[in-house]
């Protein structure tokens, strides 16, 4: 067992212009191209959906590939591939019909396709760190440890046009999980041809609104609009340019000299400075991220259920909140954060806590839990 000692919930910050509606982008240095250029915090390593576990590679990711669901304006999914689904009475068997859409080579978006990528997620060989975020699909762990073959499963394409899913049990947020990016149709055909490289300007293909057309490593990627990609009518640019701006310091230099739209990070200790600087840019958004500390259990004294226990409840969450992080934490107690639906997080239920002092002021009655 692993008792955390210290948790925050983090508020990711997010630094961005307003744009207004299709408007607020910079023109490409090189055309007259509708551009909004956009910061990423770091190096792209990949941009296979089945292999990136970062962030900021799915920014781009997302742009170019869309699930059977994606997000809506309120990022709450709405449908992307699929045009209606059906849940059998115990929850466990989906069943997605898929719409009319196409490939950037011209060919049809198939319920095969999303078979061929999650089955590829739970390969050994692809060697995802994200695989074991679809092991609610049955079978999927045993998939994963070679204990079953691919085929065993639980999806299966009807036809080409009817996806099935068979879940281990009931997820109520399937729909949720189903736009994220593990869980995207893949091109079988330009994965085969290219192996590793099909990921690249030359060989890539999208079914999403858009679709890159260059990536210098440790600079930018650039992407134009597919005009055959799902959401591209509604895009608002033309291209996106990419740049992967490590030293946030850049990043300001950057938005002085009108060199960029939107960065997706900002130095969270200077937010009043940067605030004032910068007036209208910076945006505070949730981002569900818990930070927290273990103990290694078989050195003592920490091997001690009690020590761990001493140790965690001795550890004054608000102070470091309000006086050493850095502005959009909260203090938590437990490993959820707040921004899940249906869970209830405000009002812990630890023995220990009672009678504390809640993060707004005023003391609770006994028996109650601060709220974090």
């Amino acid at each position: 067992m692993k008792l955390n000692a210290l948790m925050t919930t983090g508020l990711a910050a997010a630094l961005a212009l307003t744009l207004a509606a299709c408007g607020g982008g910079g023109d490409s240095a090189a055309s007259d191209v509708p551009t909004l250029r956009r910061g990423i915090s770091a190096k792209v390593d990949t941009l296979d959906p089945n292999k990136s576990s970062a962030q900021w590679e799915n920014i781009i990711i997302g742009d170019m590939i869309v699930g059977l669901t994606t997000d809506g304006p309120d990022g709450r999914p709405v449908l992307g591939m699929a045009d209606s689904y059906e849940v059998s009475e115990d929850g466990l068997v989906w069943t997605f019909a898929l719409g009319d859409h196409v490939w950037s080579d011209g060919t049809p978006v198939t319920a095969g396709d999303f078979v061929y990528s999650l089955r590829r997620i739970q390969d050994p060989e692809t060697a995802s760190q994200y695989a074991s975020l679809l092991w609610l699909i049955k079978n999927a762990q045993k998939v994963s440890s070679q204990e079953l073959p691919p085929e065993e499963l639980g999806v299966k394409a009807i036809d080409d046009k009817t996806l099935e899913i068979t879940l281990e049990y009931p997820a109520p947020y399937l729909l949720g999980l189903l736009s994220h990016y593990t869980t995207y149709p893949l091109p079988s055909w330009a994965i085969e041809a290219h192996g590793d490289a099909w990921i690249q300007p030359e060989n890539i293909v999208v079914n999403g609104p858009y679709k890159l057309v260059y990536w210098r490593t440790g600079d930018q990627l650039v992407a134009d609009k597919n005009p055959t990609g799902f959401g591209a009518p509604e895009a608002c640019f033309d291209r996106v340019v990419y740049l992967e701006l490590e030293d946030l310091s850049a990043v300001e230099n950057k938005i002085s000299a009108g060199e960029l739209d939107i960065n997706n990070a900002f130095d969270g200790s200077r937010y009043t400075e940067l605030d004032a600087k910068f007036p209208g840019w910076l945006r505070t958004t949730p981002s569900l991220i818990s930070t927290y500390w273990t103990f290694n259990t078989t050195v003592e004294p920490f091997d001690d259920v009690r020590v761990r226990k001493a140790l965690s409840m001795a550890l004054d969450r608000e102070f470091m909140v309000r006086n050493v992080l850095t502005q959009g934490y909260l203090p938590a107690y437990s490993f959820v954060p707040p921004g899940i639906d249906n869970y209830d997080v405000s009002r812990p239920s630890m023995d220990w806590n009672r009678g504390a002092q809640p993060v707004g002021g005023g003391r609770v009655r006994p028996g109650q839990s601060t709220r974090i």
